[in-house]
C-alpha cells in the first residue's frame, strides 16, 4: 500500500492544481465577458476552453473506483481489528491455539507460540497504521477530485449558457468564397490520402478488432438474401387470428438490426483502431473521429430504410399506407448517401487546423447538408401531398393531419435557421442546433416504433377477445336451439339466470389507445427535454429560479424548490391522473387475454371490489 499511497498523493496534488486552474480560468472568463461582452474572438477562445475541459463521466468512474477501494480497505480493517482484539492477552490467545494438544506438547511450544503471536500483533499494528494512512489519503483525494468535478461542471454550465450566443467566426463575404478552391486542394491532398490508405491497409485492417468486424460484415453480406427472406417470412401469418403472434414482429426487428449492423460496426472498428494507434498521422486521427461520428448515423439511416422496405415491418406488421411508405423509402435512397458524404467532408473540414469551422469550404458543405435536410423534410412534412399527409390519409382526426402546418414548421424551420446562423458566423450555434435536431429525430422515430409495437399487441389481444366472444355466443346459440325443442320455458328461465354482462371491447379499445397515446406523448416530451436542456439557456435558467426553500430535518440542509422541480412535479401529476382514469381498461384487456376467462367472469372479478366499495359508501335505505 505504500506505493499506492504515494500515487494517491500525486493524484491529489494534480487534482488540486487542476481545480485551481479551472476556477481561475472560470473567474477570468467571467471578468472578460463583463468587460468585453460577447465578441467573436472571445467566442473562439471559449470554445477551446470548453473542449479542453475534462469529461465529467471520467469523474464518475473515478468516484466509483474510490468507493470500491474504501469498501475493501474498510472490510480488511475490520477483520484486522477483530484479530487485534484477540491478541490483547497473549497467554489466552496461546492457550486457545493449543487446546487440542497435550499438556507436554503445549508446554514445549508455548514460548514459541507467544513469540509468534507478539510478532503477529506487531504486524497487525503496522498494517492498521498503513490502512489508516491509505484511507486518509483516499479521503483527501476524494475531496480534491470532487472540488475539481464541481469546478468543471460549473465552468461547463457557464460556457454552455453563453456559447450559443457568441459568434464563432466571421460572416460570409466574397473573401470567404475566394478561399474555397485552395481549401479543397488542401483537404483532398493526394499525399495525405495516399498515406492514410497505406496506414489503413498495412496497420489497421490487420488488427484483431477490424479483422473481426470485416469478417462479420462479409458473413452478413453473403447471407443477406437468406436473412432478407427470413425477414419477409415473418409477415406470412400477419392478420391471421389463429397464427399471428407478436413474436413475428420481434423477429423482424432482430433481422433488421442484423442487416443494419455490418457497415457501422466495421466503420466503428476502423475508427477506434485509428484513434488508439500511436503511429498514425494527425490526418488519420481526423478520419478516425469522423468515422466514429458517422457510424451511428449510418446505422440509424440503414435500419430506418430497412424498416420501410417493401414487405418489411412498416408495411406488413404495422399496416402503414403503402404509397406513403414507398415515397419515404425512395426519399431515403438519395438522402442517405448524400447525407453521409456531406457529413464526412464537413466533419473533416471542421477538425482541420488550417480550415476550421469558419472556413469557406466547411461552411459551404454545411449549408449543402442543411439544404439536403430541408428538401427531405419539405417532402416529408408539406401540408398537402407530403409523406406524412399520405400516411395519415383517410384519418382526418389524426394528429398528423390536424397539426400538419405545425409539423411543417418544426421540420423545415431548423435546417433553414441553421443556414442563416451559419452565414452570420454562428457556426457553433448551427452545429449544436442540428446535432440536437438529429437526436430528437431519432428519439421520435424510436417512440413511434414503440407506439406501433404496443398498438399491434393491443390489436392482437382485442381481436382474439372478439373471436373468443363470437365463439362463446355461437356455442350458446347452438345449445339454446338444441335444448329449445325439449323445454323452451325452462331453458328461457335458465338463460335468464346465467345471463352475463358483456365487456364493451370497443370502449376498451378506445380507452387503451388513449392511454397509450397520452403515455408516449409524455415520454416524448420528457425525452425532448433531456436532449435540449443542456442547449437552450431558457431551460437551464429554470433551475436557477428558486420558488421557495425548505430545510432537511436530518442535517439542516437548505434545499431549494426551483421552477424546474415544479414543472416536473406537474408532469408527474398529469401522468398519474391519466393513468388512474384510463389504466383500468388496459388492465382488463391484459387479464382477459392472460387468464383466458369468460367475458362475464372476468368482468365480475375486476368489478366486484369496486361494487363492494361503492355499496359500503352508500347510505342505507332505512
Amino acid at each position: 500500500l505504500a506505493n499506492e499511497i504515494e500515487n494517491i498523493n500525486k493524484d491529489e496534488v494534480e487534482a488540486t492544481e487542476s481545480a485551481n486552474r479551472i476556477e481561475e480560468a472560470f473567474n477570468t472568463t467571467r471578468k472578460k465577458l463583463d468587460i468585453a461582452g460577447l465578441s467573436q474572438v472571445l467566442g473562439q477562445v471559449l470554445q477551446q476552453e470548453k473542449r479542453a475541459l475534462p469529461d465529467t463521466r471520467h469523474f464518475q468512474k473515478l468516484t466509483s473506483i474510490r468507493e470500491q477501494k474504501i469498501a475493501d480497505t474498510s472490510l480488511s480493517q475490520i477483520q484486522l481489528e477483530q484479530e487485534r482484539r484477540e491478541l490483547r492477552n497473549i497467554n489466552s490467545y496461546v492457550d486457545a491455539l493449543s487446546t487440542s494438544l497435550s499438556a507436554q506438547e503445549s508446554f514445549e511450544i508455548k514460548e514459541e507460540l507467544a513469540a509468534l503471536a507478539n510478532n503477529r500483533k506487531d504486524l497487525i499494528d503496522n498494517a492498521l497504521s498503513v490502512q489508516r494512512a491509505y484511507l486518509q489519503a483516499i479521503v483527501e483525494l476524494d475531496i480534491s477530485q470532487r472540488r475539481q468535478q464541481n469546478a468543471v461542471e460549473s465552468y461547463s454550465d457557464f460556457l454552455g449558457k453563453r456559447l450559443l450566443w457568441i459568434r464563432s467566426t466571421e460572416q460570409v463575404s466574397w473573401e470567404t468564397v475566394k478561399k474555397i478552391p485552395g481549401q479543397i486542394s488542401h483537404l483532398f491532398s493526394l499525399t495525405r490520402w495516399q498515406n492514410f490508405i497505406q496506414t489503413l491497409i498495412t496497420d489497421v485492417l490487420l488488427e484483431t478488432t477490424p479483422s473481426l468486424a470485416l469478417v462479420f460484415a462479409l458473413v452478413v453480406l453473403v447471407t443477406r438474401p437468406k436473412i432478407w427472406q427470413q425477414l419477409r417470412n415473418t409477415g406470412t401469418h400477419i392478420g391471421n387470428l389463429r397464427l399471428d403472434r407478436l413474436t413475428y414482429t420481434m423477429q423482424a426487428i432482430a433481422w433488421i438490426l442484423i442487416l443494419a449492423l455490418p457497415g457501422p460496426v466495421l466503420m466503428m472498428a476502423i475508427g477506434w483502431e485509428l484513434g488508439t494507434s500511436f503511429e498514425t498521422s494527425n490526418f488519420s486521427k481526423m478520419v478516425s473521429n469522423t468515422l466514429m461520428i458517422l457510424a451511428p448515423l449510418l446505422f440509424h439511416l440503414t435500419a430506418f430504410r430497412l424498416f420501410l422496405a417493401p414487405g418489411s415491418i412498416a408495411q406488413v406488421h404495422f399496416g402503414w399506407q403503402n404509397s406513403g411508405v414507398k415515397k419515404l423509402h425512395q426519399d431515403l435512397s438519395w438522402f442517405t448517401p448524400t447525407t453521409l458524404g456531406l457529413t464526412f467532408v464537413v466533419t473533416l473540414a471542421f477538425q482541420d487546423d488550417v480550415l476550421g469551422s469558419g472556413s469557406g469550404l466547411g461552411r459551404a458543405i454545411f449549408i449543402s447538408l442543411m439544404l439536403t435536410f430541408a428538401i427531405c423534410f419539405f417532402r416529408l412534412a408539406k401540408p398537402h401531398g407530403g409523406t406524412l399527409a399520405i400516411l395519415a390519409s383517410g384519418k382526418p382526426d389524426s394528429i398528423l393531419i390536424r397539426f400538419r402546418h405545425l409539423w411543417f414548421v418544426l421540420f423545415v424551420g431548423p435546417p433553414v435557421a441553421s443556414i442563416l446562423v451559419s452565414l452570420a458566423g454562428y457556426m457553433f450555434t448551427a452545429g449544436t442546433l442540428i446535432e440536437r435536431i438529429l437526436q430528437s429525430t431519432w428519439f421520435a422515430l424510436l417512440v413511434i416504433v414503440i407506439h406501433q409495437f404496443i398498438l399491434r399487441w393491443l390489436t392482437l389481444n382485442q381481436r382474439r377477445l372478439r373471436l373468443e366472444a363470437a365463439k362463446i355466443k355461437r356455442r350458446a346459440e347452438q345449445e339454446a336451439r338444441a335444448n329449445r325443442e325439449t323445454d323452451e320455458e325452462a331453458e328461457g328461465m335458465f338463460l335468464r339466470e346465467i345471463e352475463e354482462p358483456e365487456v364493451d371491447l370497443g370502449a376498451l379499445s378506445i380507452t387503451s389507445h388513449k392511454l397509450l397515446n397520452n403515455t408516449l406523448i409524455l415520454v416524448g416530451l420528457v425525452g425532448i427535454w433531456v436532449i435540449w436542456r443542456d442547449v437552450l439557456p431558457a431551460l437551464q435558467i429554470l433551475n436557477d429560479i428558486t420558488l421557495w426553500n425548505y430545510t432537511h430535518s436530518g442535517d439542516n440542509e437548505i434545499i431549494p424548490i426551483t421552477l424546474s422541480s415544479l414543472i416536473l412535479a406537474l408532469l408527474v401529476i398529469i401522468i398519474t391522473v391519466v393513468a388512474t382514469r384510463q389504466l383500468p381498461a388496459f388492465i382488463e384487456i391484459v387479464l382477459l387475454q392472460r387468464l383466458e376467462m369468460s367475458q362475464g367472469l372476468s368482468l365480475i372479478h375486476i368489478s366486484e371490489p369496486t361494487r363492494q366499495l361503492a355499496s359500503s359508501r352508500m347510505p342505507s335505505s332505512a
